[in-house]
């Protein structure tokens, strides 16, 4: 939840900053779409140099039990406090948010994106720490990590590849 919590004050902040950025700096707008092609490529890039670097010396263990337990104040609080105060996401909220808002995005649709993102995050990171919990699960991500290092790879390069279409029309 709290890490849910963080993506929607991310969401919130850069589609209502790329409101106010539209109207004072509408150059930069006409930009952002080839900038935000970029951060994704070298993602996507990153992804599949992973998959592809010999895995050789990584050795799967079982993840650890955790041996104190926190509350789930605590819980949310480590989550928010973990992406809201991180530097990067900001660069990626704005850059794939920002690059992929129409020019002119009335009010409805810049809360039911945040509603989205919000959703989201919410039904993937919930699923990730209930499969997380399971041994099977947690050591099947573990054996495909290469797989999904790709998939992803892959993901974030078309969508970096429609971001610089959507720029290309821009101009």
């Amino acid at each position: 939840m709290g890490l849910a919590s963080a993506i929607m004050l991310h969401t919130i902040t850069v589609t209502f900053a790329a409101a106010l950025l539209q109207h004072w700096l509408p150059q930069l707008m006409l930009w952002l779409p080839w900038c935000a092609a970029l951060w994704l490529g070298y993602l996507g890039y990153g992804c599949l140099s992973g998959a592809l670097a010999t895995q050789d010396s990584v050795q799967h263990k079982p993840m650890p039990k955790t041996l104190r337990s926190y509350s789930r104040r605590h819980g949310w609080w480590t989550g928010f406090a973990t992406n809201a105060l991180n530097p990067k996401a900001y660069v990626y909220f704005f850059s794939v948010i920002a690059g992929m808002l129409p020019l002119q995005s009335p009010l409805q649709f810049k809360l039911a994106l945040v509603s989205l993102f919000f959703s989201l995050a919410l039904l993937w990171f919930g699923f990730l720490g209930w499969a997380l919990n399971i041994p099977r699960c947690s050591q099947w991500l573990q054996r495909n990590n290469r797989g999904i290092l790709v998939f992803s790879g892959v993901v974030l390069l078309l969508f970096a590849m429609l971001l610089l279409l959507q720029g290309y029309q821009r101009l």
